[in-house]
């Protein structure tokens, strides 16, 4: 059976915080997913390059490294990466079955938004106002008046901290391409100025890359595919980014594809290459210790002899 998203979702009555994106999870750990998701557009636009590691969360510091795909298609020119705990991105099914093939990333992208919504109320629902004894927020509302006020204050700010701990990176085709970054408690970002967006824990280690090689959506596949790769390979040292890589391509002609592994395999070898041979140069212009000078601080220098 279908979920109709957008009749069945009822957003709480209660007074949410303002910022709720940096708030920490009742059921995660705090911060963001330990994962890193890639989107960049490519040949002016008219493909779409998604990339993700091989990591999945099944709970706070359990971490499955190459154990499954964090890609999910949606449509014949859609598609979505996932990041957090994988027991909270199931609504994505639902979501997917109540979509049109012929449907627009711009409404895709809404019905995940409001399959987040929809969720993540199931979710304050049952782990926030169910710890009181209630089993909806119609219950709450109608016993409101005989709790304690201090009581009525905590769980308002547990039901708008509450963070689902999932952001998912949507990339897709219609007459361009587009990348959309869905995230806590329910909200959308169009990525496709500048082009390409970063998701994850390790999103601020990747994103400065694009700037550093001039990315331009005018590039070519090969081109973006390599600074998405170079991306992603500055974030493997931190912990919980998985070593391994799943790459697709998205356009009009081809629909959705995916990089094979002897590609993968080729880009990780000359990555080494370069990355010794940038070692390599740092070498050649060293200088000797002795050869560092250093300005005089104020007040140091020395007084004239009389």
């Amino acid at each position: 059976m279908n979920l109709d998203i957008k009749n069945t979702y009822t957003p709480p009555r209660l007074t949410f915080p303002p910022d709720l994106n940096s708030m920490e999870s009742e059921s995660q750990e705090g911060g963001k997913p330990m994962t890193i998701l890639i989107g960049a557009l490519c040949d002016e636009g008219n493909t779409v390059v998604l990339l993700a590691d091989k990591v999945t969360t099944l709970q706070p510091q359990a971490l499955v490294f190459g154990h499954s795909t964090k890609g999910i298609e949606l449509t014949s020119h859609s598609m979505v990466l996932t990041s957090g705990f994988a027991s909270n991105y199931v609504f994505i099914e639902n979501v997917k079955s109540a979509l049109n093939p012929q449907m627009g990333i711009l409404q895709i992208a809404e019905n995940l938004k409001f399959g987040y919504h929809h969720f993540r109320f199931g979710k304050v629902t049952s782990e926030v106002l169910g710890t009181q004894g209630f089993t909806s927020f119609d219950e709450y509302h109608q016993k409101q008046k005989l709790l304690d006020s201090t009581l009525i204050g905590q769980l308002a700010d547990r039901v708008g901290f509450y963070n689902l701990g999932v952001e998912l990176l949507l990339g897709g085709i219609d007459s361009k391409g587009h990348i959309f970054y869905i995230m806590n408690p329910g909200t959308y970002q169009n990525w496709d100025e500048p082009g390409f967006a970063c998701a994850g824990f390790a999103a601020n280690r990747a994103s400065p890359i694009f700037e550093f090689f001039d990315y331009s959506k005018d590039l070519t596949l090969s081109e973006v595919l390599s600074i998405v790769f170079v991306a992603k390979k500055r974030t493997e040292a931190l912990s919980g980014i998985g070593q391994e890589t799943d790459v697709w391509t998205i356009n009009v002609k081809d629909g959705i594809r995916k990089i094979s592994e002897e590609t993968i395999s080729k880009l990780e070898k000359r990555y080494s290459e370069i990355k010794d041979r940038f070692s390599g140069i740092s070498k050649e212009i060293e200088i000797e210790e002795k050869e560092i000078k250093y300005l005089e601080k104020q007040g140091d220098k020395p007084t004239p002899s009389k």
